[in-house]
């Protein structure tokens, strides 16, 4: 059995989805960033809007552990961005992302997709399988936390996912 492939690094759009349904057909909400220090929230992809939903997603090549670690940065419209990312203070349920110095996550593809990744944050073992996903309105990019029974794909438990798809 061959490896699963891994993530490019490179310049994605991030669409929020669920595993139960990771093609929901036309238009959906975008990770979009906004000003330092506040939280990712998600919007159509419309013209105004395409800027600052741009992300860098870069191979962490300081990582330890098994698992490829990832940072998330945001490409923004303007210089003062160069150095935010995706970035938590809590992984509370429902603790937003935000944009700040960027943390590791890890990207999980999804069985039976090629472009559907369930996020991470690197957390020490909770009894839960702690993920990005949105707020119930779909509005804001925050920490999702699950009990743990097992990984999601052998139980059939939904999970929080992210369509990506090249900048």
């Amino acid at each position: 059995m061959s490896a699963p492939p891994t993530l490019q690094d490179g310049r994605y759009r991030l669409r929020s989805v669920y595993t139960n349904n990771p093609n929901p057909g036309v238009g959906g909400a975008y990770a979009t960033g906004g000003d330092p220090s506040q939280p990712v929230t998600t919007t159509a992809e419309v013209p105004h809007t395409f800027d600052k939903q741009v992300w860098d997603i870069v191979k962490n090549p300081e990582q330890t552990g098994s698992a490829d670690t990832y940072k998330i940065n945001y490409v923004g419209h303007s210089a003062h961005h160069l150095k935010e990312g995706f970035s938590y203070a809590s992984l509370d349920q429902d603790a937003p992302i935000t944009l700040g110095p960027p943390k590791d996550f890890t990207f999980e593809l999804w069985p039976g997709t090629s472009d559907v990744y369930v996020i991470r944050p690197i957390e020490p073992p909770s009894g839960f399988d702690i993920c990005v996903g949105v707020t119930e309105d779909g509005k804001k990019v925050v920490i999702t936390r699950i009990l743990f029974t097992s990984p999601g794909f052998a139980t059939g438990e939904v999970r929080p996912a992210w369509k990506i798809h090249r900048a």
